[in-house]
């Protein structure tokens, strides 16, 4: 498991459904971001 903190690498994912009560929600992908940068 990784973690969401300064300094550590992640690319944080938005998405527009709970993943915790419906697992296809992991392909609702709103916004990327990488380096603190919105890439999509």
């Amino acid at each position: 498991m990784g973690a969401l903190r300064p300094g550590a690498d992640a690319d944080p994912r938005t998405l527009g459904r709970s993943p915790v009560h419906e697992v296809s929600a992991v392909t609702d992908i709103r916004a990327v971001y990488r380096a603190g940068h919105r890439v999509r």
